[in-house]
């Protein structure tokens, strides 16, 4: 069981990986709220869970897995985008496209905004939905660097620079607590910890290249590039 941004962006090619390695394995990828996959888990209607938060269940052995940079996008010809770095003042006036609640993402956002997103434009329960209308410009979207990163290395959409804090939030892996797990849980868990160890760095790098892709060429001398 994952989260959205896990479920949509990274279990897929994570999976893929590992049933190529045991071709004999099926897997079913079921996405959900973080308390429906806590649930999941602790009924051990899953064998793992893999939330975008932190989790607070004393059933559950929690372990953060990997880090997961969220960024502030637009399309190229949105005002803020001309922007070499955009305050807080100014997105909380903008107008934003959200998915629908519950929402880990939505709430990393109104937290970032001080409590409460102001003007929801538009909201959807997938990332697509969300990032369609962005890329239509009719609002700043927020999301995970994975969810956008195509987009913005292609040129149709950009990360808007802010003056917020540290955005990164934490994946957390989700197993049952004093329950045997079984040699593919467990086999599955230690590719998970590997894979996102070797995909940390690649989007490290991806970070680096769009976060100077989304920056005005005239803007360009004056920042250095981001990093995650």
């Amino acid at each position: 069981g994952a989260t959205p941004t896990i479920g949509d962006y990274l279990l897929p090619e994570c999976s893929a990986a590992f049933i190529h390695r045991h071709p004999k394995v099926q897997m079913e990828i079921i996405s959900g709220a973080v308390s429906d996959i806590a649930e999941r888990v602790e009924a051990m209607s899953v064998d793992l869970g893999i939330i975008d938060t932190t989790c607070n269940r004393n059933t559950l052995q929690i372990e953060p897995i990997a880090d997961d940079h969220m960024v502030v996008f637009a399309a190229p010809a949105h005002p803020l985008a001309q922007q070499p770095q955009v305050s807080m003042a100014e997105l909380r006036a903008a107008s934003w496209c959200v998915r629908t609640a519950p929402s880990g993402t939505r709430i990393v956002l109104a937290t970032m905004l001080g409590g409460a997103i102001p003007d929801i434009r538009f909201a959807a329960s997938t990332y697509e939905a969300v990032r369609s209308v962005v890329l239509a410009g009719l609002g700043l979207g927020f999301a995970s660097m994975r969810v956008i990163a195509r987009q913005v290395a292609a040129g149709e959409l950009v990360v808007i620079d802010t003056d917020s804090p540290d955005l990164n939030r934490k994946f957390t892996l989700l197993v049952p607590k004093n329950v045997y797990h079984g040699p593919l849980p467990t086999a599955f868990a230690d590719h998970l910890r590997a894979w996102f160890a070797t995909e940390r760095t690649m989007t490290r790098e991806l970070a680096k290249d769009t976060a100077l892709r989304s920056v005005p060429m005239e803007h360009r001398s004056r920042r250095p590039r981001a990093s995650v």
